[in-house]
């Protein structure tokens, strides 16, 4: 009881006899805002943080973008070879080609045809199953090449065939693109694949 006296009369003695108005004047400045340099200096780190997060977030996102573009046409070439190998190799006998045509006469007589559009797309159709659809789309280029029954001198080489009736087996070549959210081409691929008829 004693010490709180004491503590108290040297607390008046120190803010003198108009205690409440130094009171008042000890809380403001307790309350002080920030000044304008600190404001600014917390705005700059605050800017540069957040400039940083969306950098960051726009790199990881055109590698998403591009993981998943790559993976479209990974599977989209893949699923091309495959159906294009089985019909060609069930076909009877190629009747008719150009650099961005095929065309087929199957075993029971039903055409199937495989066709590049202008606009970047090969589609194709099977007389004999129904089957028709586009296979390939986004392709920059794309050219089929014949080859003759006799190989050449080298591994796995055969002379080119400038007719259907000769022709063994059919090289494609093609490459696609993909473009991002932006319109910006994020993804190209380069496939090339020889098919070898049966009959």
């Amino acid at each position: 009881m004693r010490r709180e006296r004491l503590n108290r009369e040297d607390l008046e003695a120190t803010l003198g006899s108009d205690s409440g108005c130094d009171q008042r004047g000890t809380e403001r400045r307790r309350q002080r805002a920030f000044t304008l340099a600190e404001v600014m200096m917390a705005s700059g780190i605050a800017v540069f943080v957040l400039a940083s997060l969306m950098v960051s977030f726009l790199a990881i996102s055109n590698s998403f973008d591009a993981t998943g573009a790559y993976a479209d046409m990974g599977n989209q070439s893949r699923n091309t070879l495959d159906i294009m190998s089985r019909d060609i190799r069930n076909a009877g006998h190629l009747t008719n080609w150009t650099s961005t045509n095929l065309q087929f006469t199957n075993l029971d007589g039903g055409v199937l045809s495989y066709v590049y559009q202008p606009n970047g797309v090969l589609t194709y159709t099977n007389g004999s199953t129904g089957n028709s659809g586009v296979l390939l789309s986004n392709c920059t280029s794309l050219t089929f090449s014949l080859f003759q029954r006799t190989p050449t001198n080298g591994p796995m080489c055969f002379y080119t065939s400038s007719n259907a009736a000769s022709a063994k087996g059919i090289r494609m070549s093609f490459t696609c693109m993909k473009t991002n959210y932006q319109g910006v081409t994020s993804s190209e691929a380069s496939e090339s694949a020889t098919i070898v008829m049966r009959n």
